[in-house]
């Protein structure tokens, strides 16, 4: 069975920008060299994909289009479909958050996607009101995947 993560824009920003960026880098680091090996998808959708860009091409001149294209081609993608569309003006007026974070959590839920890797506080109560498992840190993405690839073995 395929194991599903979805990693918010906070992650990979984190990440790219090199400003605390050690615990970043090292959850990338683990889920993409796991997926290589493993039956493991880590997704991102356009939300994700466009506050990146925003961020690091526009605002920070930090990477160009081109290479922050070739480095987003490790994630795999999930669209906006009309049910997530809706889903997420929903999710949005329920928890009183902004339509960003709403849409990231209408993609998980219209895709069963189970772990949400991200460094934003506001998912840290909500993720789980919406099913998701919510990851902050290096060292319980470890234990969760440790957890969920002994089951694949078995």
């Amino acid at each position: 069975m395929t194991v599903k993560f979805f990693v918010d824009s906070s992650v990979i920003i984190r990440a790219l920008k090199r400003e605390n960026f050690q615990e970043a880098l090292h959850i990338l680091t683990v889920l993409l060299e796991t997926k290589k090996l493993r039956d493991l998808k880590v997704y991102i959708n356009l939300a994700v994909e466009l506050e990146v860009v925003k961020k690091l091409v526009f605002e920070k001149k930090l990477l160009s289009l081109e290479e922050l294209k070739v480095f987003l081609s490790a994630f795999d993608r999930l669209y906006i479909t009309e049910t997530v569309e809706r889903e997420y003006l929903k999710i949005s007026e329920e928890h009183q958050i902004e339509p960003k974070k709403a849409l990231i959590l209408a993609t998980c839920k219209f895709y069963k996607v189970k772990y949400l890797v991200t460094f934003s506080e506001t998912f840290k109560e909500i993720a789980p009101k919406e099913g998701l498992v919510y990851i902050d840190k290096a060292e319980k993405l470890g234990k969760i995947l440790a957890k969920e690839l002994q089951k694949s073995i078995f």
